[in-house]
């Protein structure tokens, strides 16, 4: 359709900005405006309208983006940034250990995998005529994010571990196309687990009677129970070498300890309490640990771990900021439709966040004197920005790196700041970007990164 275009960046460069240039057409129709500022103006007055549509009886794994302006009715893609780049992930994963600099170890490893069943999802499918969840990446994605939401808003305000000080979580995508996530959560010292009971009234790693408990028996035989894996079922994937990567069936413990390299061994009797899996017979020593008040209200698979005191803390968030799996693929014609989805094309066409942190990390720069450092993207010039008449664009700079200059500034007038290393400042203070001073924070709560740089 007419003005629908994409934008590819296969190398990583720079993406979309407010200054991307059209070609340069030398033809005897010359191009008028020198770059996409109509097209940006337009985007930003209807980007409220800007929505993925339903299109019944439609099975493919590209959503149409529509729009509702009927003055306009061009359909646009508005690109993504290179947020899987090695880059973003290297960033967050030094946001990341700025938390622990800051709060010490995290107390909860928690993993939340989407569920296709969802009864959400299944009442949107009931209108579409002949599609499953695979067929709709916008419905999974938009009920996962709800989930996810919801989730976090039980553990960081509800307080459903105890009073929390700082929560990160990064969204992974399954090779099948179900977005996961892994969180870290730091609670507050009265609520950090002291010992094996204190961890019991968190996490459990048993099957729950089917007399006494019979919706926590449905749930975690349902989502928490791993394989059936060995035995005659040697081709699952977690199988290597002719053992369970995941080291199941674990080992029977009559109380939670907590081993030499910090991890804890969750108490797994061996009480007689089995389920039947296909023609495996599985026990305690199969259970993922869990917590039964997110499975009873989430209805998925909820892994909980206590990692507190694990050794491996670096290798836990290094894990987090892997970043996507890579292959070498080969393009073929005619191949068959597998049914898997593009989920994590829609949640990023959303904008939904793929990495969250709460509290906030700034990234505080320095430099020697009159040595300030900005960063232009590739069709930007120097000397075309030096001669521009607005000075918005240098004021923004002058801003951002001007933080360094008002710490030193800020030293000179408030004794109390003395006391705080740059690092330490944004925890009590905030840069108000209209006075370019450094103010005493009110709200909200925010950690200092000093950046790496080179000598």
């Amino acid at each position: 359709m007419a003005l629908q275009y994409p934008l590819l960046f296969p190398y990583g460069e720079t993406s979309y900005h407010e200054q991307i240039a059209y070609h340069n057409n030398t033809g005897r129709r010359q191009t008028n405006r020198a770059v996409e500022e109509q097209r940006l103006k337009w985007v930003r007055a209807h980007q409220n309208d800007l929505r993925i549509d339903l299109y019944n009886n439609i099975c493919d794994t590209v959503t149409r983006g529509d729009t509702r302006a009927s003055s306009i009715g061009k359909r646009i893609v508005l690109p993504s940034s290179h947020i899987d780049s090695p880059r973003y992930m290297i960033q967050n994963y030094q946001d990341d250990m700025a938390l622990c600099r800051e709060y010490d170890n995290p107390d909860l490893f928690i993993t939340f995998t989407s569920n296709p069943r969802w009864p959400e999802i299944d009442g949107m499918l009931y209108y579409i005529e002949g599609q499953k969840a695979p067929d709709r990446p916008d419905i999974v994605a938009r009920v996962f994010k709800q989930k996810l939401d919801e989730l976090m808003r039980d553990i960081m305000k509800a307080h459903i571990f105890g009073k929390c000080q700082a929560g990160i979580y990064i969204i992974e995508f399954q090779k099948r196309g179900l977005p996961h996530v892994h969180m870290r959560i730091w609670l507050t010292h009265e609520y950090k687990c002291k010992s094996p009971s204190d961890i019991d009234e968190l996490i459990s790693a048993e099957i729950p009677s089917q007399i006494e408990d019979p919706a926590g028996y449905k749930v975690v035989t349902e989502y928490m129970l791993h394989g059936p894996c060995g035995g005659n079922n040697m081709d699952t994937p977690c199988i290597i070498d002719r053992k369970c990567s995941k080291h199941f069936p674990k080992p029977y413990y009559a109380d939670t300890t907590i081993a030499e390299d910090g991890y804890a061994n969750y108490r797994c009797r061996n009480n007689g309490i089995k389920v039947i899996k296909g023609k495996a017979t599985l026990d305690n020593s199969f259970v993922v640990p869990y917590s039964r008040y997110l499975l009873l209200k989430y209805n998925a698979h909820i892994n909980v771990e206590w990692c507190n005191r694990s050794r491996a803390i670096k290798y836990l968030f290094k894990y987090l900021n892997k970043g996507p799996d890579r292959a070498t693929i080969v393009i073929q014609e005619n191949l068959t439709r597998t049914g898997e989805s593009s989920v994590e094309t829609i949640i990023e066409m959303f904008s939904f966040d793929i990495h969250f942190s709460q509290p906030s990390v700034l990234k505080l720069s320095y430099h020697l004197p009159n040595h300030h450092t900005f960063t232009l993207h590739d069709s930007e010039s120097i000397p075309t920005l030096l001669h521009r008449e607005d000075t918005q664009w240098l004021s923004t700079i002058v801003i951002k790196e001007m933080m360094f200059n008002q710490w030193f500034e800020l030293n000179k007038r408030d004794p109390n700041a003395q006391k705080l290393t740059y690092a330490k400042i944004p925890i009590h203070y905030v840069s108000n970007q209209t006075t370019k001073t450094w103010e005493p924070r009110k709200q909200w709560s925010c950690i200092g990164r000093i950046v790496i740089t080179r000598p």
